[in-house]
């Protein structure tokens, strides 16, 4: 499936659920923090995106593709995000800011960063498996 096309399809479930125009939605925005969606919003986007594409998807999904890609080693301790953990949203969301990738970001915190695109990409990961 296009990138594009699941992009597309996000951008317009989020106008939909927040009110927000279209134009006014980038792939780089932060989910909470640029477009202030509230966890309400998130739940009826992502119920939108689970029936377009016969998929499930939970918040924590984002964490879950991180540590899977972690050869074991610990991405959190005590829900604080470890040194190779950061490492690993670096590497694997290089479209979250780096500058808020700091050693004490909690796990809870982490959500705050997802960009539209890192939410199309996940949701392209979940499709093509």
């Amino acid at each position: 499936m296009k990138d594009n096309l699941v992009l597309n399809f996000i951008i317009e479930s989020i106008s939909e659920s927040s009110g927000l125009e279209v134009e006014s939605i980038n792939p780089g925005s932060t989910l909470f923090q640029d477009l202030c969606l509230t966890s309400i919003d998130m739940v009826e986007i992502f119920y939108m995106i689970e029936m377009e594409y016969d998929i499930s998807l939970r918040a924590s999904d984002f964490e879950n593709d991180l540590r899977k890609d972690m050869d074991g080693e610990e991405f959190e301790i005590d829900n604080v995000i470890t040194d190779k953990g950061l490492a690993a949203i670096r590497q694997k969301l290089p479209e979250i800011n780096s500058d808020n990738l700091k050693q004490g970001l909690t796990v809870d915190q982490l959500i705050k960063f997802i960009t539209v695109r890192a939410l199309a990409n996940l949701v392209t990961i979940k499709i093509n498996q």
